[in-house]
């Protein structure tokens, strides 16, 4: 679709009455402007008139949500086992992120170790986890029984991650 497409889809829907919704780009500054008009009379017909214009503005700053995966160790033989380490770092300094959702899929040819899960938060948030055997699916709260295979989906959910936080996740899978 070209961008005069869009850009005709769009003024037709906000003429229909529909509203619009888009991101803000973190670090755009926004401008409200306010406009006030006086005169010096009643009837408003005193050629003395006077128009007063005020403007604020706001600076959008949004979390930026950084995510790094480490295996450990990075060489097993069949049978081993492997931690898996997943770091969610808040690298805005201005906005916290809310329900900070992280998704990993078991990799083939492993299988999760009960119990596993550990967690670590560098601030007051807190990590929910939850399984699946597909993704999108209903999610059960907690951690998979010990041996299930692939393909498991492994969500951690957490509910606040301040300015320059950050958090891990992590679990074993052993290698069949």
């Amino acid at each position: 679709m070209t961008a005069a497409a869009r850009v005709l889809i769009a003024a037709i829907a906000l003429l229909a009455g529909a509203g619009a919704k888009c991101a803000t780009t973190d670090g755009s500054l926004l401008t409200n402007a306010v406009s006030a008009t006086f005169s010096a009379n009643t009837a408003g017909t005193v050629a003395y008139a006077v128009s007063y214009n005020s403007t604020a503005t706001v600076i959008v700053r949004n979390p930026a949500i950084e995510l790094t995966k480490v295996a450990t160790p990075t060489t097993m033989s069949a049978g081993g086992e492997i931690t898996f380490r997943v770091w969610a770092a808040n690298t805005s300094l201005y906005s916290s992120a809310f329900d900070v959702v992280v998704i990993d899929r078991l990799p083939d040819n492993m299988e999760y170790v009960n119990p596993s899960f550990g967690q670590w938060v560098n601030g007051t948030g807190t990590w929910t986890a939850e399984y699946s055997s597909a993704y999108g699916a209903g999610y059960a709260a907690g951690q998979p029984g010990n041996g299930q295979d692939a393909p498991y989906y492994l969500r951690w959910t957490l509910n606040w991650l301040g300015p320059g936080r950050s958090g891990f996740i992590e679990f074993k899978a052993r290698i069949l």
